[in-house]
Formats: structure tokens, sequence, C-alpha cells
């Protein structure tokens, strides 16, 4: 009888253990756990150290990857290189053209920018502009999934500048590419609108090429 019940439990442990899910975090942590439901934003799971565990949620963006017991590995979308690498900053080149004259010019701006999201891009430029410095700020959305591995993207955006001469409006259209490394290029044409009627002066739309490193979170 001793026999038969050891057998049991021995049978019973080893399908607790077979059906064991790892959970990997960002620290490095692994948590030995027996995954029940998981969103796009959490993980809900019960600790398999205890058996009276109670509900734990887990937010993805703690995590790295998960390890299920089939030998199937999820990396929760970190393979989203906008999402592994959400902070950039690049330094540019622009080539302006004007619709009254031929005085097209180059332009070295500064940018910085944060994926809120794998779609979302927050960014600040700083440059110069007819001999004057300008500030921008806005946003792109990008073209991808939350889970997708593309390196190239096509995106469009919109942002808002402030120079000496007075505010603009920026429209820019065009693909942004990403590395496993960080190498982060976008290549855009941009229109321009400025606030003053007078604007015949300024450009009207220029093709910025920006060159960065993307840094993991």
């Amino acid at each position: 009888m001793k026999t038969v019940i050891g057998l049991i439990f021995i049978f019973c442990i080893s399908l607790s253990l077979s059906g064991q899910d790892k959970i990997i975090l960002k620290n490095k942590e692994v948590l030995t756990v027996k995954i029940i439901e998981q969103t796009e934003r959490t993980v809900k799971y019960h600790m398999l150290d205890y058996l009276d565990s109670p509900l734990i949620i887990l937010k993805t963006g703690k995590i790295e990857r998960i390890e299920y017991y089939n030998g199937t590995i999820d990396l929760v979308g970190n393979q989203n290189p906008r999402k592994s690498r959400p902070i950039g900053v690049g330094l540019g080149v622009t080539y302006s053209f004007y619709y009254y004259s031929f005085n097209n010019s180059f332009n070295f701006p500064l940018n910085i920018d944060y994926f809120i999201t794998p779609q979302i891009d927050l960014q600040l430029n700083f440059g110069w502009m007819l001999d004057q410095p300008y500030m921008s700020f806005g946003s792109k959305f990008h073209y991808n999934s939350n889970k997708s591995e593309w390196k190239f993207t096509p995106f469009v955006g919109l942002l808002f500048g402030i120079a000496s001469s007075g505010g603009f409006s920026q429209i820019p259209m065009g693909v942004n590419y990403i590395g496993k490394k960080g190498l982060s290029v976008s290549l855009s044409y941009n229109l321009l609108v400025f606030a003053n009627v007078d604007s015949y002066q300024y450009p009207d739309s220029f093709i910025e090429l920006i060159v960065g490193f993307k840094i993991k979170r």
C-alpha cells in the first residue's frame, strides 16, 4: 500500500514539474510558475513553491521572456527593436527646398526620441534654419505591431516648431531602420507650414537623413 501511495505521489510531482513555466525578468530573476492567463499588458500566474499561492499579476514590461513547459519561448514583444530599444539620439542632415527661390540650404539638426509604444515615437529636434536656431517637438506613427521583428518601418508624423521669426508645423513621411546593435537610420520627406503669412522666404519642404543610436531601457 505504501508503495502505491509513493508511486502516486511521485507521479503527481512529476506532472507538476512537467507543467511548470519559467518567467525570466529583466533583472535576470527567474520565477518558476504556472501561467494562468497572458494578455498584451499582463501575465497572471500561480507560484509553484507552495500550493495555496494566490493569483499574481505581473506587467509584461518587467519580463524579458517566458519559457513554457512545452519548450516554447515567448519574448513578450521584446524582439521588436522599437520596444527593446525605445530611447534614441541622432544627428541629421537636411536639404531644404524653397518654392519661390533657388536658395536651397543644408541644416544639421540634433534629434532625441522615445518610443512610448512600438508605433508612437515622441521626437524633439534642435537645429538652425536661415541662420537662426529652432526647436520642434511632436510625434511620429510607425506602421508595425507590438511583436513585430521588422527592422524597416514606414512612418508619418506631425511636429510643431518655433524659431526666432515665428512658429511652424512639420509633416514628416519616411522610413526608419533599427538594427540589432541599436543603429538607427531615418530618411524622410518633410512638408513645412509657417504661421507667418510672408513665409515665402522660408523653405516649404526638406529631405532629412538622421543617423543615430537606440538605447536599451
